[in-house]
């Protein structure tokens, strides 16, 4: 990235994250560690616009990644993990609703 900042927002999760911004295409993204360094949460921006979300577990697996819309609301697919990276389910969001009948679940072979 051009630009690495320590994101000054009032929130509540702790510590801070860190935003690396690049010039071109206005992209950012808003990275949340432990204070071991780990990854917990990753946050991506596009035009101002925040447009993706992911969580992960202690191990750096990912948990959940789902897109959102600018104002933060669950729309479009969500896709689930476990612990060692299988994919346990997917789900479908509109306006931060589940489609009611989109959720898929896979079993771990």
């Amino acid at each position: 990235s051009d630009i690495i900042q320590i994101d000054t927002a009032k929130y509540v999760r702790t510590p801070k994250a860190n935003l690396y911004i690049t010039k071109t295409p206005k992209t950012q993204f808003q990275i949340f560690e432990n204070p071991k360094g780990t990854i917990t949460a990753m946050t991506f921006y596009k035009n101002g616009k925040k447009i993706y979300v992911a969580e992960y577990y202690k191990n750096g697996q990912i948990i959940c990644k789902f897109s959102v819309t600018d104002n933060g609301v669950r729309d479009g697919k969500c896709s689930c993990y476990n612990e060692d990276g299988f994919c346990s389910k997917t789900s479908y969001y509109k306006n931060n609703n589940i489609i009611s009948d989109s959720t898929k679940y896979f079993e771990n072979k």
